[in-house]
């Protein structure tokens, strides 16, 4: 058996407290009451498990464990290299898993179009955040494209809660002293309706290429028509 070493500091045993008091304790509340949490621990296979030797006190949960499976448990030593307790451990029964990492061109493009009339505007771009970045995906993966296309149409037409309409306001500087433009809500959605909703997705994006990727599938239209028919877009009931 290869020489083990411990991995992690996590605790140590509180003083006044002997090694052999500890393994004769029975209540494991009285137990966990006496470690701090700064102890040591190592991690053992369990292929290694057969050979109990290292342990001046063998562990009662090792000697039983009925599984033999590749894993590793958790015990905790004292200075002396002694088991002193081992909490119970999970041992995962089986090989483990791997996370699937989806693939930009192995994704189905979809396109689905939101009739933005009465939506409040904070949740209605949330949801076409998520739509967005493919969130609803079981093969969800944060560093890649697993999006949709969405268009929304009667921009015009979300609501907003409160008096936001006049205490919310979109700031533009030029650079320049004095060059600092200020628009209220009420004036965008009459003027540009569709930067509303952008601004508002913008928002919720991750500010990196990634997200400039993801903003170009949002088509936003003031009215009730788009020009993407070709495309047999699904209307999305939220």
């Amino acid at each position: 058996m290869p020489p083990l070493t411990p991995s992690h500091t996590l605790g140590k045993v509180s003083k006044g407290v002997s090694h052999k008091g500890m393994a004769e304790t029975k209540d494991p509340k009285e137990v966990k009451s006496t470690f701090e949490p700064t102890s040591r621990y190592v991690r053992i296979p369990l292929k290694a498990l057969s050979d109990l030797s290292f342990f001046k006190c063998p562990c009662p949960f090792l000697a039983k464990s009925p599984c033999r499976s590749p894993a590793c448990v958790f015990v905790f030593l004292d200075s002396e290299k002694r088991c002193v307790k081992s909490l119970f451990f999970k041992i995962f029964r089986g090989r483990a898993m791997k996370t699937y990492m989806g693939k930009k061109d192995e994704v189905e493009r979809r396109w689905f179009v939101v009739d933005a009339s009465n939506r409040v505007l904070g949740r209605l771009a949330s949801q076409i955040a998520m739509k967005l970045r493919g969130k609803d995906r079981p093969f969800f993966t944060p560093h890649t494209d697993m999006g949709d296309f969405v268009v929304v149409i009667n921009a015009e037409k979300v609501k907003v809660t409160g008096k936001k309409l006049d205490q919310k306001f979109y700031y533009r500087y030029s650079g320049y002293l004095g060059g600092l433009k200020v628009t209220p809500l009420r004036k965008m959605l009459e003027t540009k309706p569709e930067e509303v909703i952008r601004h508002a997705v913008w928002g919720m994006l991750p500010k990196n290429r990634l997200g400039r990727q993801l903003i170009k599938k949002l088509k936003v239209y003031k009215g009730p028509e788009h020009p993407h028919m070709a495309q047999q877009p699904k209307a999305w009931e939220m």
